[in-house]
């Protein structure tokens, strides 16, 4: 197995773990998710994935493929743990990821262009989830130590590798972008909340 192999290996590994003392926070009642944003979240996930797989199938896709089984599980418990309601950040990333797949499927269409049309979706989901991200943020500001610290480190860990991953394997620029918002999110989740203790 080739280098970046054996990293994209072990982001996985990061990604799918980090889902265990999430859940733990979840189920002790220290993490509250919103059942819509978790559910935008996922959406966004799965155009992501497949723009990335349309432009070529590396590391980031295998990460954001892990991503998705992991707020799979998150979402079997929203009904018993999530918290209701919806916020407008909420309304504008599922506006983009709409458009995203409309744009892919337009771009495609009109030019015949696969590729130009996934690069398209993949920018607006990035988009997208850096919205929900500043959301997110903002509640850890208002409600302080209120998301796992241990998952968002282990997260961190994952996009780290993966974007080592890319580079030694000399991905395509746009394979950099998801894993580095959750790179740069989860390290400013983990600041943030070592600040506040």
């Amino acid at each position: 197995m080739s280098l970046p192999g054996i990293l994209t290996a072990i982001a996985a590994v990061f990604g799918l773990v980090q889902v265990i003392p999430y859940v733990r926070s979840i189920l002790r009642g220290e993490t509250k998710p919103s059942r819509v944003a978790c559910l935008i979240w996922l959406l966004m996930d799965c155009v992501t994935f497949a723009g990335l797989v349309a432009v070529g199938f590396s590391g980031a896709a295998w990460l954001t493929l892990v991503f998705i089984i992991t707020q799979l599980v998150v979402i079997g418990l929203l009904p018993k743990y999530g918290v209701g309601g919806r916020s407008k950040f909420d309304v504008i990333c599922f506006g983009i990821g709409i458009c995203a797949i409309i744009g892919w499927i337009v771009i495609q269409r009109q030019f015949g262009a696969a590729r130009y049309g996934a690069i398209f979706a993949v920018v607006l989901t990035t988009t997208a989830v850096a919205v929900a991200n500043v959301n997110m943020l903002r509640k850890l500001i208002r409600i302080p130590l209120s998301e796992d610290i241990l998952a968002w480190g282990l997260t961190a860990i994952a996009g780290g590798v993966t974007i080592a991953g890319l580079v030694i394997g000399h991905s395509s620029w746009i394979d950099f972008a998801p894993p580095s918002l959750t790179f740069i999110t989860s390290l400013t989740v983990v600041t943030i909340q070592l600040i506040q203790r």
